[in-house]
């Protein structure tokens, strides 16, 4: 599987879970390679948070726009897990829950604040739905 990026288009909270569904369509082999990393980055470019997926071979991104922020930003707050579902090619469900993505997250907040070289429009976006005056 080629370096790939994964785009959440749908996200839910059921069940004390934030579920993150994405478009893509994966084989079930495909899916079931897929692992957390425990990592995330910023696509400033995009507005969007990455998660980092890998399988044995590559990495792949899941792209969590800024759409999602708000749902993300509870389930961090109220201490959810948070999981990637994928449906595959067959219609089997494929969870992966996105281990690490609190810490990750807190980190991603000490550096975004403030800092131009995310982006004008990353951060005030950002801190808009993460940061909000008290």
């Amino acid at each position: 599987m080629m370096k790939k990026r994964l785009d959440v288009i749908n996200s839910s909270v059921e069940e004390n879970k934030l579920k993150l569904m994405i478009e893509d369509s994966l084989t079930p082999s495909d899916a079931k390679q897929l692992h957390a990393t425990g990592s995330m980055l910023v696509d400033s470019d995009h507005l969007a948070l990455i998660y980092i997926l890998e399988n044995d071979t590559d990495f792949v991104y899941l792209a969590i726009g800024n759409d999602h922020w708000e749902k993300l930003s509870s389930a961090i707050d109220e201490e959810l897990i948070i999981e990637l579902h994928i449906q595959t090619t067959n219609d089997e469900l494929h969870k992966i829950e996105l281990e690490n993505i609190t810490a990750e997250f807190a980190y991603l907040k000490d550096n975004i604040a403030d800092n131009a070289n995310y982006g004008e429009e990353m951060v005030n976006k950002f801190s808009e739905v993460f940061l909000p005056q008290k």
